[in-house]
C-alpha cells in the first residue's frame, strides 16, 4: 500500500519533493531526469524525521538536481502533441503541425514530410505515439538483424515499448526489447544499443567478458554510454 504526499518548502532546502510512503523500513531520496526529488519513507514515518534526513543529503540533493536541470533543453521537455512543439528524432529536430480531417482521412496515419510531422489534431498523442513505435519498431528490427548477423548472435524476437527507466533489455530467452524513446537519439546511439542487447545473448550479466564482447563492435561504448546518461530526459519526452 502506497499513496503520496508533496512536500514543503522549506527554509533550509532550496527544492521541493514529493513523499511516497510504503511499508519500508528506511528513508530514500532519488533525483529523477528531469530534478524532481522524492522521497520514500516508511508509512508511519513522521515529517520531521523526513526534514532531518533531508537537511543531512540536502547538499547531495541539490547537486543532482542541478546537474538535471542543466542537462535539460532551453524550450524544457515536450509532454503534449501541440501545434509548433517540436522534438528530436534520430538527432534532427521535427515539428508537429496539426490539422484538421474528417470523412475518410480520419483514417491517414501521422506523415513525416522533411522536418515535419503533420498529425490530425483528432487524437495527436495516440497518432503520434503510433508513429514513434512504428518507426522505433523498422528500425530495431532492420538494425538488429544487420548487427546480430555481424556479431554472429541469436535472438528471438524484436519488440519496442514505452520504458522509462531502461533503453533495452534482453530476456533469457533472448527476446530484445527496445524503449521506442531511443529514436530521439542518433542512429549511431541506438545502434550501440542493439550492440548491448545482442551482448547478452552471450553473456547474461555486466560483466568483464560482456563488456569486451560490446567493445569488439562498437568500441566506442563509453562515449556513446555517457551520451545516454546525459541526455535521460528523453525518457521523458512524450
Amino acid at each position: 500500500m502506497k499513496h503520496t504526499e508533496t512536500g514543503t518548502v522549506f527554509s533550509a532546502l532550496p527544492f521541493t519533493y514529493e513523499t511516497v510512503f510504503s511499508r519500508r523500513k528506511t528513508l530514500s531520496v532519488g533525483v529523477d531526469c528531469t530534478g524532481k526529488v522524492t522521497v520514500r519513507a516508511p508509512a508511519r514515518c513522521s515529517p520531521q524525521r523526513i526534514l532531518n534526513f533531508l537537511r543531512e543529503k540536502s547538499g547531495w540533493v541539490q547537486k543532482q538536481v542541478n546537474h538535471a536541470l542543466s542537462a535539460l533543453p532551453a524550450q524544457g521537455v515536450p509532454h503534449a502533441a501541440e501545434n509548433g512543439v517540436s522534438f528530436p528524432l534520430f538527432g534532427k529536430t521535427v515539428s508537429i503541425a496539426l490539422y484538421s480531417q474528417g470523412g475518410e482521412e480520419k483514417a491517414k496515419p501521422a506523415r513525416l514530410c522533411g522536418d515535419v510531422l503533420y498529425l490530425s489534431a483528432d487524437e495527436p498523442e495516440t497518432r503520434l505515439v503510433r508513429f514513434l513505435k512504428k518507426t522505433a519498431k523498422e528500425f530495431f528490427t532492420r538494425e538488429t538483424q544487420a548487427v546480430a548477423a555481424r556479431m554472429g548472435a541469436e535472438y528471438a524476437s524484436v519488440s519496442v515499448n514505452g520504458a522509462k527507466t531502461r533503453w533495452g533489455s534482453c530476456s533469457y530467452d533472448n527476446k530484445l526489447h527496445f524503449s521506442y524513446r531511443l529514436i530521439y537519439a542518433e542512429e549511431e546511439i541506438a545502434r550501440y544499443v542493439v550492440v548491448h542487447e545482442l551482448a547478452h545473448t552471450f553473456e547474461k550479466n555486466h560483466s568483464a567478458r560482456f563488456w569486451s564482447i560490446v567493445e569488439r563492435y562498437e568500441p566506442q561504448y563509453k562515449k556513446k554510454r555517457a551520451f545516454l546518461k546525459e541526455h535521460a530526459y528523453y525518457m521523458e519526452i512524450f
